[in-house]
């Protein structure tokens, strides 16, 4: 029985803490943020938009990118404030400020994408960070 108390433990991290499952998410936060905020792609990895002449024309006297793609940075509230979020007992990626999380369901249907959902290879690359996860802890 007393070899079996360390196995219990660690298995006690996994049930009864949200550790895991915020190193895993956080590890995810970076990689996602980039296709978002900088190569603009959405949850399909295609082009969120291409930002129209009239704004591409406000955004040039700005000093913004000369780059027509939608990449969501022209204030960097969105991107400052993408981060590891919960809400009870769910934990995931979003914005912390409502405000953001607001501009982000107007933006997914402006574009009539999903922006802020995992892709197919987001979500295999989750799956694999949280198999690691677990055999670290029980390892």
């Amino acid at each position: 029985m007393n070899e079996l108390k360390p196995l219990i433990a660690k298995l006690n991290i996994l049930i009864n803490t949200d550790k895991a499952e915020k190193r895993v998410i956080t590890s995810m936060l970076t990689s996602i943020k980039f296709r978002i905020f900088t190569d603009g792609k959405d949850a399909t990895g295609s082009q969120i938009g291409k930002y129209s002449d009239g704004y591409m024309k406000q955004r040039q006297k700005k000093n913004y990118t000369s780059s027509n793609k939608v990449i969501l940075q022209a204030t960097k509230s969105m991107i400052g404030d993408w981060s590891l979020v919960t809400d009870g007992n769910k934990i995931g990626l979003g914005f912390k400020n409502s405000k953001n999380t607001k501009k982000s369901f107007w933006v997914e249907e402006t574009y009539s994408k999903e922006i802020f959902d995992q892709t197919k290879d987001e979500d295999d690359k989750l799956a694999l960070l949280w198999d690691e996860e677990v055999r670290r802890i029980l390892k």
